[in-house]
Order: C-alpha cells, then sequence, then structure tokens
C-alpha cells in the first residue's frame, strides 16, 4: 500500500514524501528514491509496488522546485536563493532521518536518477556512514567546459531576468541535445516505450522548464561532485550499483557512465558494480526491459546488501 504525508525540512519548508509498504510485515530493507529533474516520486509507484511485494519497502519524495512539494511552495523548477543543490541534499538526508525512525536497523538504499543521481553522489560525500549501498540511474561524468558554459549563461541570464524565471535558452540547450539523436523528437530520448513517454508528456507536474537559478545550481553541483578532494570523503566500501541504457544520452551512450565508474574505482571504491543495457534510453525504470532492471537491482539488494 502507499501512504503520503507533509515532512518538515530544516527550513520549515514542507516537503511530500510517499511511502509503499505492507504494514502487516517488517522490511529487509528499505530504498530512498531521489527523483530527477522536471518529474516527481509518484511516478515510482509501479517500481515501489513490485519491491514491496518483495520485502523491500519503499520511500521517494517531491524534491523542493519538483512535483507537489514545488507546487504547494509555488516554486515550480527552482531550488532555493543559496545553495540550492546542497539544501537539496539536506532535504533528502531529513527522509532518511525519517526512515531511521520508523525502521531502526533496517539497511537502507539510495537510488537517485539523473538529476537524483548527482545528488545521491554528493549526498554520500557529505554523510559517508549513513546509507548502507548506493543505485546510480541515469548518471554521467563532468562537463566539463560545456557544463562551466552553462553556469554562466545561468548566471548571466538571472542578473537580466531574475533568478526565478524560467530559462526556455537552458532548457532547449540541454534536452534539445538528448532529443537529436532520435528519429522521434520530443521526450522520446527518456524510453523506447512510446507509452511512458506520452504518460511523461501528459503529466502536468513533467517535462517543466526550470529557472536559472535551478540551472546555476544544478551545473555547479555536478562540478563540485566531481572535486577529487570530495570524491575522496565516500566510504571507499559502499557498495554502488550503476546502470544505464547504452543509448542514454545523458550517459553520452554509455561512455559517460564508465567515467564514473573508472573514477570511483580509482579513487580506492572496492565494490563497484556496472550494469549496461544495449539500446535501453535514459529512463531505464521505464524502459521496455523493465523487469530485467528490476530483477537486477533485486539480485544486487539481495547479494550486496542482505547477504
Amino acid at each position: 500500500m502507499q501512504e503520503t504525508y507533509w515532512l518538515e525540512n530544516s527550513e520549515q519548508m514542507a516537503i511530500f514524501l510517499r511511502k509503499w509498504h505492507e504494514p502487516t510485515q517488517q522490511p529487509t530493507a528499505i530504498l530512498q528514491i531521489a527523483h530527477g529533474m522536471a518529474e516527481h516520486g509518484g511516478r515510482y509507484h509501479d517500481f515501489a509496488q513490485w519491491l514491496v511485494e518483495r520485502g523491500i519497502f519503499v520511500y521517494a519524495h517531491d524534491h523542493r522546485g519538483h512535483g507537489k512539494t514545488g507546487e504547494r511552495s509555488e516554486s515550480m523548477g527552482f531550488f532555493s536563493k543559496q545553495n540550492g543543490f546542497e539544501r537539496v541534499v539536506d532535504d533528502m538526508r531529513t527522509v532518511t532521518n525519517q526512515i531511521e525512525q520508523a525502521h531502526p536497523d533496517v539497511p537502507i538504499i539510495l537510488l537517485g536518477h539523473s538529476m537524483g543521481s548527482f545528488l545521491v553522489r554528493r549526498y554520500i560525500q557529505r554523510f559517508n556512514n549513513v546509507v548502507n549501498g548506493v543505485i546510480l540511474s541515469g548518471t554521467s561524468f563532468d562537463q566539463g567546459i560545456m557544463g562551466k558554459a552553462g553556469q554562466l549563461i545561468a548566471r548571466l541570464e538571472a542578473k537580466v531576468r531574475g533568478d526565478r524565471t524560467a530559462s526556455p535558452l537552458l532548457h532547449k540547450l540541454t534536452f534539445g541535445s538528448f532529443e537529436r539523436p532520435f528519429k522521434k523528437k520530443g521526450e522520446s530520448w527518456l524510453s523506447r516505450d512510446s507509452s511512458i513517454v506520452t504518460t511523461y508528456e501528459q503529466d502536468p507536474l513533467c517535462g517543466f522548464v526550470s529557472s536559472t537559478r535551478f540551472y546555476d545550481d544544478l551545473l555547479g553541483g555536478i562540478s563540485l561532485i566531481h572535486k577529487q578532494e570530495e570524491v575522496n570523503k565516500i566510504n571507499k566500501a559502499m557498495p554502488l550499483f550503476i546502470i544505464s541504457g547504452m543509448s542514454d544520452p545523458v550517459g553520452k551512450n554509455s561512455k559517460g557512465v564508465r567515467q564514473v565508474a573508472n573514477s570511483y574505482q580509482a579513487a580506492g571504491m572496492e565494490n563497484v558494480t556496472t550494469k549496461l543495457y544495449p539500446d535501453a534510453r535514459h529512463e531505464i525504470l521505464f524502459e521496455t526491459n523493465w523487469l530485467e532492471v528490476y530483477q537486477d537491482i533485486l539480485h544486487w539488494i539481495e547479494l550486496k546488501i542482505l547477504s
């Protein structure tokens, strides 16, 4: 079953949280989901229900500026006036606190998709002994000069048009490059399953244009998580599972994903597993081979966390 409620963060902001569980059972593990950009935690309902049937409870909140959290605060596509990336990570820690209180001594796995994967990577740099394992979906490596250029554009736009103003320019520069490799434009880069794409496009809480400040925060956060001194803060024994479609433009068709895995192994991480899915696109949990991905995640949890 699914329950929803509002959780107050450290700034007294209301964060919308979903919990999928079976009240009559004790979980073997908890999965905490950090969703991606311009989407919300409710999209993970089917995945969560599948895990609950196998003894794993799931929590997924809507990040600030997203979903019902952003809707309630009238701040869609906006994190914060200052340090937005770090404050979203703080919110994730608040959710973990809630999980720890509800389920003491139950292992917690943190799953981040796309933007959520970058937030999770920052989380384990700042809180390196809190969760028991991490799954990264649809992640990529540092964008280098392109990321810095995007951040400069965001700051210039913010000065001229305001930091809460939506940026169609940065939206087009970002998502236009993702759409380009595919014959069918729009959001087809997300999945080969056209019904998933249609549902996303028709969801009023998905696909919105984010603010200038949001892009500044996100691009700055991506740059930060790749600094070697920050990578070195991660618990080297942390089990890490990196999954991606080989036709995911965010991960540069797996090139960026391999760079992430290699960088963690070079930093001394002892337990990194990577699984790449041929022809699959960005939203690997919503792909035509979704059951294979679900089963791989469950197998990894059983092998690396529960055994």
